[in-house]
């Protein structure tokens, strides 16, 4: 979860889903991908998978927080 960036991805290689706020989408190489700012998300790969993130306003590691797996 980032508390203030909204962040971008691009995924350039593989599938796999991302789960935004409990909503699950599949992606695949050419999806882009919303993560706004204090919505939990979680990115699972079937595949390799290779993408990019942007983050708007740039990203510092103060604005991250690393959420538990849930059992």
């Amino acid at each position: 979860v980032t508390r203030e960036g909204t962040e971008v991805m691009v995924v350039s290689m593989g599938k796999g889903r991302v789960t935004i706020g409990g909503k699950v989408q599949d992606v695949a190489q050419g999806s882009v991908v919303l993560l706004p700012p204090g919505v939990p998300h979680r990115i699972d790969a079937d595949t390799r998978l290779e993408f990019t993130v942007s983050v708007a306003p740039a990203w510092q590691a103060s604005d991250m927080q690393v959420l538990p797996d849930k059992p």
